[in-house]
């Protein structure tokens, strides 16, 4: 599935793909893994295994602007209510990427019929993701330790 929105392009990650290990070993080798899962630092849970089966499990895409990896998207849910979480390289943070993707995104499934319903938890001192969010027209329903929980439908999309 490539999905263009603009300038970018979501490609379902792939194993095969040169360009998209380079970009996952990259999130490895910098440690950006514990940068976008700051909360996952258990070391019985993050070994080379689950690393590499990660990708497959989690329905796994990556950001592409024109011609760089910029950053990353998962998706996940039972039947048309899903979870969504991503990120954005720091390197193309600030730059409109996340306000683009999470905006366009959602419009996209939506229009495509392909949910009813998004999450996204958002750690609650991500002042920029949270600003970003409530603009997108995302609602807040709780707080579940450290991350707000937003939902979106096509009711609030209007």
């Amino acid at each position: 599935m490539d999905i263009s929105i603009g300038r970018l392009i979501i490609t379902e990650f792939c194993e095969t793909n040169a360009e998209h290990l380079k970009f996952k070993r990259g999130l490895l080798e910098d440690g950006l893994m514990n940068y976008f899962f700051p909360n996952l630092h258990d070391d019985n849970f993050l070994t080379p295994s689950v690393l590499e089966e990660w990708p497959k499990i989690r329905n796994f895409y990556v950001v592409k602007d024109i011609d760089k990896l910029i950053g990353w998207i998962y998706i996940g849910g039972i039947e048309r209510n899903i979870v969504l979480d991503g990120g954005i390289h720091p390197q193309y943070m600030k730059q409109g990427y996340f306000t683009k993707l999470v905006t366009e995104f959602s419009d996209y499934l939506f229009e495509n019929d392909l949910v009813d319903d998004i999450e996204v938890a958002i750690k609650n001192n991500n002042t920029g993701a949270l600003k970003t969010i409530k603009k997108a027209n995302y609602e807040r329903l709780g707080k579940i330790d450290s991350y707000y929980i937003y939902h979106t439908n096509r009711e609030l999309r209007k």
